[in-house]
């Protein structure tokens, strides 16, 4: 079944050549999965024994994930019982991609749009927790665009179709009571690669985090929306989305890496100096800069375990089919699973960490 501009680049690749896509990764040829022969707890977190020993696991860098910083930098992974090896992408697209075809187990960091895309595919993918719910980004207008209505005939630059900019960018062109006819959306890349095109004046304006005012600002940028002032704003960001066939067959895997991330969002609500650490030693950021972005996405944050909720898969549908109609024939209960973030409580593991249900 052929879908619109979200999957087009998926779909078309898999047909074309039904080989494993390219996806502009910088990590090291994909290494083959091994099974772990026991089922036995792991006596040191009370969790089943991961089926696999290692797997690749792909992480979209164009967005901030403090929860996969700490889990790297605080060996969390492992502690659970699995080697990562992350396989970096800049792009929603790219990462998906490399998913369906296999080259990943795993996708950290995506956005909801190809998740409820692909329930209309043969290859159904499913988002087993998410990072969070509010938006740490801003719409910045470019030099001399500081209203909406100076936005008319340019374009927003996001990081991919289906992505989380692509669907905060249909928020923005609602709540400034505009239409992706008047307002252009367009794929540009990382968030680099946004704000360069922001600066020179390329584009009309572009997703970028909040943290970025200052220096934003201080290029000529205005802030043409803060979404902390939109009311119900919502939007899931840094789902984990895997396939429904790897979900079923190995979902022990799946629950040490939903567990060594619930365990690093708490750590960075509960512990913000940590959370720089792991920016610093795991992003190369400066500690100024990361200080910085801490300070910010701590503004608001939620939620504190994991889970998702029927209405806000329900709300992504209503924005994201606003340019992809046959989304309207998709059941959003169908895209996500509560079934790892309920074991994790069901074993004490919540309770352990101090975590709230929410």
């Amino acid at each position: 079944m052929r879908l619109t501009r979200f999957l087009v680049p998926i779909a078309s690749g898999l047909a074309a050549s039904g080989l494993l896509l390219t996806c502009g990764s910088v990590s090291a040829a994909v290494r083959p999965a091994t099974k772990h022969k026991t089922t036995v707890k792991l006596d040191s977190v009370g969790l089943p024994r991961p089926e696999l020993r290692s797997i690749q696991v792909g992480w979209n860098v164009s967005a901030t994930s403090h929860d996969v910083d700490i889990a790297r930098f605080e060996n969390l992974f492992q502690k659970y019982g699995v080697v990562v090896r992350i396989q970096q992408f800049t792009s929603d697209t790219t990462e998906i991609d490399a998913l369906i075809s296999g080259q990943i187990k795993i996708a950290l960091n995506t956005g909801t749009g190809a998740v409820l895309a692909s329930q209309l595919t043969s290859t159904p993918l499913e988002s087993v927790f998410v990072g969070q719910t509010n938006i740490t980004d801003n719409l910045y207008g470019a030099k001399g665009i500081t209203t909406a209505q100076q936005l008319i005939g340019h374009a927003i630059a996001v990081s991919s179709f289906a992505s989380t900019t692509y669907g905060e960018a249909l928020i923005a062109l609602k709540s400034l009571h505009l239409t992706s006819k008047q307002v252009t959306i367009t794929a540009i890349g990382g968030d680099s690669a946004r704000r360069a095109a922001l600066v020179s004046g390329s584009v009309g304006a572009s997703l970028n985090d909040r943290a970025e005012a200052p220096q934003l600002l201080a290029a000529g940028a205005s802030i043409l929306l803060n979404f902390t002032t939109v009311k119900n704003a919502d939007l899931l960001t840094g789902d984990v989305t895997t396939t429904k066939t790897f979900a079923k067959q190995d979902p022990n895997t799946v629950l040490a890496v939903v567990a060594a991330l619930t365990e690093g969002n708490h750590t960075f609500l509960k512990h913000p100096s940590i959370a720089i650490k792991a920016g610093v030693a795991v992003q190369g950021a400066t500690v100024a800069g990361e200080t910085q972005q801490v300070q910010y996405d701590l503004q608001g944050f939620r939620p504190d375990n994991g889970y998702m909720k029927l209405l806000d898969w329900q709300e992504s549908r209503i924005i994201y089919s606003a340019t992809d109609p046959q989304l309207v024939n998709v059941t959003p209960s169908k895209a996500y699973t509560d079934q790892f973030i309920n074991e994790l409580w069901t074993s004490g593991f919540d309770k352990r960490m101090g975590i709230p249900k929410n």
